[in-house]
């Protein structure tokens, strides 16, 4: 058995989300927030830090995330799981 077919391991793409990360790009950027889309509304920088998720797109937001390791006391748990989501895909 594999991770595809163990039902424990195998994911769920209809309730999956997409977590990007993108460290890289925020810090070399001339512009701050550098994966946001084109047509996304400007971030409000005071309600980030305060920890409050920025609506970017349809069931896309952007999230502070205060520490270079996991969401720690961030919403994303809570986000997610408001969603449905049970399937993470991580992207960095």
């Amino acid at each position: 058995m594999n991770a595809i077919t163990d039902p424990h391991l195998a994911p769920r793409w209809a309730t999956s989300a997409l977590l990007t990360i993108d460290v890289q790009r925020d810090f070399l950027s001339e512009a701050p927030y550098g994966v946001l889309p084109p047509d996304a509304p400007p971030l409000k920088a005071g309600l980030l830090l305060a920890g409050e998720p920025q609506p970017v797109g349809e069931r896309e937001v952007a999230l502070f995330k205060p520490r270079w390791g996991a969401f720690y006391r961030t919403r994303l748990e809570e986000l997610l799981r408001g969603w449905g989501v049970d399937t993470l895909v991580a992207h960095r």
